[in-house]
């Protein structure tokens, strides 16, 4: 056997997945399965959806564990077990992300809130970020943009949208105790990434300022 080469299901292995269980077992067939001393690498592929289960989770990770079995030349049984653990990218976790840069040059800080980062299908989708603290609601500053994700999970930013006339999108004002809330189109399959700014200008500058922004 070339080293490398493909094994062949059915040939040279079995597969049965157990669905409910979420677990599969591989059984090694023919010269494989008796007195091989090839060494063999499984890969394969998964999908995840915090959309589910825990979706409130901050811990939010994948634990995966395998056990191997044989019997070695002189017929006694042997076990072995390994695991690992997948951790998501907050935006995986959360579905979105938020950051915040500051310009001093300008005393605005500029805010990023990306949303619907697993690309689902949307309805009734709003976004709710209030201002805290003395940053000042910089008017009109509001803009959104599609973003893409790369398979790093790294984000990509792309257009401005063509039409804010599928959005609704209410300012932060005294009268709303300055809460910023966006409501994006139905049935839109689409990453949004919203940008506003706020200024510190004339207030004391904090050495942090958390804000929270809420999508559902």
């Amino acid at each position: 056997m070339v080293t490398g080469e493909n094994l062949t299901e059915d040939q040279d292995y079995s597969l049965v997945y157990n669905g409910p269980y979420g677990e599969f077992t591989v059984e090694l067939l023919g010269d494989y399965a008796v007195g091989t001393d090839h060494d063999f690498r499984i890969t394969y592929t998964t999908a995840f959806n915090t959309s589910v289960d825990g979706v409130n989770d901050p811990d939010r990770i994948f634990p995966n564990n395998a056990t191997t079995t044989w019997i070695d030349e002189s017929d006694n049984p042997h076990t072995s077990s390994d695991g690992a653990t997948f951790d998501p990218n907050d935006p995986a976790k959360y579905d979105g992300f938020k950051n915040g840069s500051y310009n001093a040059a300008t005393a605005r800080i500029t805010w990023t809130i990306g949303v619907n980062y697993d690309n689902k299908e949307l309805q009734s989708a709003v976004l709710v970020d209030p201002l805290q603290g003395d940053q000042q609601y910089v008017a009109d500053s509001v803009k959104i943009y599609h973003y893409t994700v790369n398979p790093d999970g790294s984000i990509e930013k792309g257009a401005e949208i063509d039409n804010y006339g599928d959005f609704t999108i209410s300012e932060p004002s005294a009268s709303n105790n300055k809460t910023l809330t966006v409501r994006f189109p139905d049935e839109a399959s689409a990453a949004y990434m919203v940008e506003f700014k706020t200024s510190l200008n004339g207030e004391v500058v904090e050495p942090t300022y958390d804000n929270d922004a809420t999508f559902t």
